[in-house]
């Protein structure tokens, strides 16, 4: 299992993007059959290689068979994955946010939330 500490929260990517490096550290690397796409963003354009997973767990809400895509996430950021995309919402879950603070003195935001499943 990996966890991902650097993560985006994006609700208008359209699908889930995982660091190449971050999970080359658990052998998920590009394999002959992978599917090869191209997305683009507000980042530009980047390959990346599809890859399903068991599962993808965030807080209490379990995704099975989930597939995500695997690409070098070169921003200029240190970041793990961008996720909650709209893949997740097609796998009937949701995020919701119930608290945001924001630091006094120096830029930062903390975000509390809970993760469930929809029925």
């Amino acid at each position: 299992m990996l966890s991902l500490e650097k993560v985006l929260i994006d609700t208008g990517s359209a699908s889930t993007l995982l660091n190449a490096d971050i999970v080359g550290k658990i052998d998920m690397i590009p394999e002959k059959d992978d599917v090869v796409d191209t997305i683009r963003g507000v980042g530009g354009v980047e390959y990346v290689y599809t890859k399903s997973v068991d599962a993808v767990i965030i807080g209490e809400a379990i995704v099975k068979n989930f597939q995500v895509e695997i690409g070098s996430m070169d921003y200029g950021m240190d970041i793990h994955g961008i996720i909650v995309g709209g893949d997740i919402y097609d796998a009937k879950a949701s995020f919701v946010i119930f608290s945001i603070s924001i630091g006094d003195r120096e830029p930062s935001l903390t975000m509390s939330g809970k993760i469930c499943c929809r029925k």
